[in-house]
């Protein structure tokens, strides 16, 4: 789950700064809304698809164990029951504990084939935002930015001036 995390962290939020700096203040609203529906549009994609792949390594694993395996009316009613339910447990007291481990098996597997598939998705993901995607600077006016009043003066403009002290009887020094 922190591989997850730090793919995640390390290639959305980039990407999403990266579309909305290059659209412009007319269109930056359209360009969210797009950028949302694609990622809104892809994680449902990549959930259904991992899901069936899940599902199928799932049966597959446990097509193998079970072939040489006699299985009793409540055992087979409970395997296709597991089969419906992808990544399920049964009974070792109903079916036997050999039809119980081989469900337990496979349902091992099928997750970690589809973690595994996850994981590589999530790297490549950030090897490819890494490599891809780039954050071209901008030019800003000095007088657009916070403080840009002080740009383009001379350097005394900026450090701090101490307070003219009047001592009464006395003129300031430089005065004439």
């Amino acid at each position: 789950m922190l591989l997850f995390a730090l793919g995640l962290s390390a290639t959305v939020a980039p990407l999403t700064a990266t579309v909305l700096a290059d659209a412009d203040e007319g269109n930056a609203g359209i360009a969210s809304g797009v950028n949302n529906a694609i990622a809104r549009i892809a994680g449902l994609l990549a959930v259904a698809a991992i899901g069936a792949v899940v599902s199928a390594q799932f049966s597959s694993a446990l097509d193998k164990p079970l072939a040489r395996v006699a299985l009793t009316p409540v055992g087979r009613t409970a395997v296709e029951d597991a089969r419906s339910e992808t990544l399920a447990r049964v009974d070792p007291g109903e079916t036997g504990v050999e039809v119980a481990a081989a469900v337990e098996d496979a349902s091992v597997h099928a997750f970690h084939v589809g973690i595994g598939i996850a994981a590589v998705l999530v790297a490549l993901g950030g090897v490819l935002g890494l490599a891809a995607i780039r954050n071209p600077r901008r030019e800003v006016r000095c007088e657009d930015c916070a403080g840009g009043q002080l740009a383009g003066q001379p350097a005394d403009a900026a450090r701090e001036r101490l307070p003219v002290v009047v001592v009464p009887g006395r003129q300031p020094a430089g005065a004439t």
